[in-house]
């Protein structure tokens, strides 16, 4: 495999890495016709940056005025103190009637209840009659439902057009169903003052939620989610997209989060500062308890309530501070760049280390560049993964190099070359003398030039091999080059190494040439079991 590999890149040339670099560009372009996501997009930029800025803006102070959304959260320290008066949970529907009648007083802009009521309860049908007279005379209540699998729609009752939409689009069906969980109060059902909640079909495959659901389209309507109806509440223009890229920090910024108990006792009391503080916002009444089974992985946190997420999502449209995803552009032209670099240092061969540098340094700049666009003008353009997309072509390239040349110095690929019937053989030895303290320095010069101590266009127009190997204090060499080019190559090898004659070093070399009659492997052998011992005496005795 080794082989061929070499030998496809003898035989294709520069054009072999031009193909390589041709394969992953169409690798990284072709999920743009052949599904919906456009490219394969890393959030790595976005997950560190948002973890980041969430642990900074802990320890910044907030502004209470400046808040338009709270969270009323049914935490554990609520379960506990209410247990006694209602019992564990769920509670009767009472209690989160009478909740919501106090909070009226308020007078929020909006009132979400991430709690879902899809049936009943029979055993507390006052209480089911009481959050229904509730929910029906505030018209700025919202409840939550849930699509369930698509498959299922065949066998619901629920017509399309009985659910909220905020866009038709046109050929709708109306005879369509689909699978709901809706809440069963007729007061949300009437009006159409409900949500969808669930957002499994927005989650990248390492489960995190990063996006949040505008709408969803189906059957040809466009049905919001909770978070659309909230904000729709307060006149706020919804996108026309149907998700957003949550900006997490802007909402630990303008959202609250207030405890269920201690909020019922404060409204129940009239408490004046709170009723002012909740006019005209958004109240979300949800649940942080882990015994609920609503915990998330997100950015900021692998157990994030899903009431804040949520609330996120609300806060995020009222004030447009999601993150605007940009098209695959940006990544695409990054790409683009870094492999044009590559291109040339594999072609031109330049500095492998300073090229090695300068690919690791343009990968840096694209997380860079990434992470300043995010924090500074909330748009997320994709370039790691392009930057990371074009590292891994370098890599390829680099292996692929070095099988090539460790088969040049094997003498192995224009042996039996159709194009070259006889072959130059030139090969000799160097040994140097130093002044005392400089020899380790010159021999690390001459490592550094190793394995082309002749650095000789004919050598390398021609993909041909030179092997350097190390004897004591002197070395010894062979270059492989078709016929007519060894006297050349002779020559440059003489001026190449006479250049590392430094003051008082002396560099000697010894150079033999000879055209092998024969183009074959065995041939070869036999010519270097016959010169090299005697170049490799040379070099250690120093003549």
């Amino acid at each position: 495999m080794v082989k061929h590999i070499a030998r496809l890149m003898l035989k294709m040339n520069s054009w072999f890495f031009i193909v390589v670099a041709g394969l992953f560009l169409a690798v990284y372009i072709a999920p743009v016709y052949f599904s919906d996501s456009g490219t394969f997009t890393s959030y790595q930029i976005y997950d560190v940056v948002t973890k980041v800025e969430h642990q900074l803006d802990a320890f910044q102070d907030k502004n209470d005025e400046d808040r338009k959304v709270f969270v009323i959260d049914i935490d554990e320290s609520s379960l506990a103190a209410l247990a006694s008066e209602y019992g564990r949970w769920p509670w009767s529907r009472s209690v989160m009637a009478e909740f919501i009648e106090y909070l009226s007083i308020a007078e929020p802009a909006a009132i979400g209840i991430d709690v879902i009521y899809s049936d009943p309860d029979l055993n507390d049908i006052d209480g089911d009659e009481y959050l229904n007279e509730v929910v029906t005379s505030l018209s700025s209540v919202y409840l939550s439902a849930l699509r369930l699998p698509q498959h299922n729609d065949k066998l619901s009752a629920i017509r399309t057009t009985l659910l909220p939409n905020i866009d038709a689009k046109e050929n709708i069906n109306e005879d369509s169903t689909v699978a709901m969980l809706l809440p069963f109060l007729s007061g949300a059902l009437e009006s159409q003052r409900f949500g969808l909640t669930n957002f499994a079909h927005l989650l990248t495959d390492d489960g995190i939620v990063r996006h949040y659901p505008v709408a969803m389209d189906l059957n040809g309507y466009r049905i919001p989610s909770l978070a659309s109806q909230l904000a729709r509440a307060t006149g706020v223009q919804l996108p026309r997209e149907n998700q957003i890229l949550l900006n997490y920090l802007s909402a630990n910024e303008n959202v609250d989060v207030l405890s269920f108990n201690a909020t019922f006792t404060r409204l129940k009391a009239e408490d004046e500062a709170l009723l002012k503080k909740l006019n005209q916002a958004v109240v979300i009444i949800g649940s942080s308890a882990p015994g609920l089974f609503d915990i998330k992985t997100t950015p900021i946190s692998n157990e994030t309530p899903g009431v804040i997420i949520l609330a996120s999502a609300v806060e995020n449209l009222i004030n447009n501070n999601w993150y605007q995803e940009l098209n695959s552009l940006p990544g695409l032209f990054f790409l683009i760049l870094m492999l044009l670099f590559g291109l040339i240092r594999f072609i031109k061969g330049s500095s492998v280390e300073s090229a090695d540098a300068i690919f690791i340094a343009m990968d840096g700049l694209a997380l860079a560049l990434a992470a300043i666009m995010l924090v500074a003008s909330k748009n997320f353009a994709d370039i790691s993964f392009a930057s990371h997309f074009a590292l891994a072509f370098y890599i390829v390239c680099r292996v692929f190099q070095v099988i090539y040349n460790q088969q040049l110095r094997q003498g192995r690929l224009l042996i039996g070359h159709k194009g070259h019937a006889k072959l130059d053989l030139v090969c000799g030895s160097y040994h140097f003398e130093t002044a005392p303290g400089n020899s380790h320095k010159l021999k690390t010069a001459l490592y550094k030039k190793s394995p082309f101590i002749a650095v000789s266009s004919s050598i390398f127009d021609t993909d041909v091999g030179l092997l350097a190997e190390y004897a004591s204090q002197g070395g010894l060499f062979y270059s492989i080059v078709p016929e007519g080019e060894g006297a050349k190559v002779q020559q440059d090898i003489e001026s190449a190494i006479q250049k590392f004659s430094i003051g008082e070093n002396k560099v000697m070399s010894t150079v033999d040439l000879l055209t092998l009659q024969e183009n074959s492997l065995s041939s070869l052998r036999e010519v270097l079991s016959e010169k090299l011992p005697r170049l490799l005496h040379l070099a250690n005795a120093g003549k």
